[in-house]
């Protein structure tokens, strides 16, 4: 009897372990493949886009990291430059691999970067500066897609907001910032998780030129054509409609998604750059729900 007791409890402890780690896990979901991409502003006013990718994954002391194209934008850590990071299986601490030396003591080589595991009011030692943060929310939050998940949100534990970051169940990283105001920020506003995409993954900027509502479908030729390495790839879409314009080389093979969303009915033009191509035809295609276009262009170099 008192073995099945020690059976039982194992089990029960395990499945807690086990339940925890799930959902620390999924606030950041760290798999080759995914993606996320961030709107960012400096001092409340738009810069541009970055999109981080997980693209291998590797072992260092005997744990698994996976290594990201870019460091991923938590503000209080993204100075370290961390391109490798881990959600620990038994704390559910997201760590990031900090190979300059240093870290933390009780993790040697890691920075630890918020407590995943968190519930409202936890405090935890953030090292190497050993500084306290603050689990401060735990709340259903509208994506700026329209779904809505439960976050979580973290901060110095200072008394003020400074830093703040906050992490979406199931999707990740959904935002940081620098200082009390926003000095700098990301806003995540599209991502692919599992191969399923959520809002917008481009990094294009996409330029309406026109409120007015155009009459017909449109795929414009290019402007400059030949080009190199930039030009400018305008269409018309007359209904609210789910847009993919992308560009091909003459093999058939993608080199680039400049559109992929849902748009309003407009007049569009994108910029599409060639650097790191090697000169020839191209095509570039817009494919909507009821039009489908293909036009060819050249880079000259």
């Amino acid at each position: 009897m008192k073995k099945l007791v020690l059976i039982l409890n194992f089990f029960i402890l395990n499945n807690i372990i086990t339940l925890k780690t799930r959902a620390s896990s999924d606030f950041m979901p760290l798999q080759i493949g995914n993606s996320w991409t961030y709107s960012v502003s400096y001092n409340m006013t738009y810069c541009c886009k970055l999109k981080v990718n997980i693209v291998s994954d590797t072992i260092f002391n005997n744990k698994k990291y996976f290594r990201s194209s870019s460091p991923i934008p938590v503000s209080h850590v993204i100075g370290l430059n961390l391109r490798y990071y881990r959600v620990d299986a038994v704390s559910g601490n997201f760590f990031g691999y900090y190979d300059s030396g240093g870290g933390c003591l009780y993790y040697p080589n890691e920075v630890l970067i918020d407590s995943l595991a968190a519930n409202i009011n936890n405090i935890s030692a953030i090292c190497p500066s050993m500084s306290k943060r603050a689990c401060t929310n735990i709340e259903p939050f509208q994506s700026c897609w329209g779904s809505s998940y439960n976050r979580k949100r973290f901060q110095f534990y200072n008394g003020n907001t400074q830093t703040p970051s906050a992490y979406f169940m199931g999707i990740g990283l959904s935002g940081s910032a620098d200082g009390p105001l926003g000095e700098v920020s990301f806003d995540l506003i599209g991502c692919v998780i599992n191969n399923i995409v959520y809002g917008d993954t481009t990094l294009t900027v996409i330029h309406n030129l026109s409120n007015q509502i155009p009459n017909r479908f449109s795929l414009s030729q290019n402007y400059p054509n030949p080009f190199n390495p930039k030009t400018i790839i305008k269409y018309s879409i007359p209904t609210t409609q789910f847009t993919i314009l992308k560009v091909y080389n003459a093999l058939g093979k993608e080199v680039s998604t400049l559109v992929d969303k849902k748009q309003n009915a407009g007049t569009y033009e994108v910029d599409f750059n060639g650097e790191g191509l090697p000169s020839g035809i191209y095509f570039y295609q817009l494919n909507t729900e009821d039009f489908l276009e293909t036009r060819r262009m050249i880079l000259l170099k």
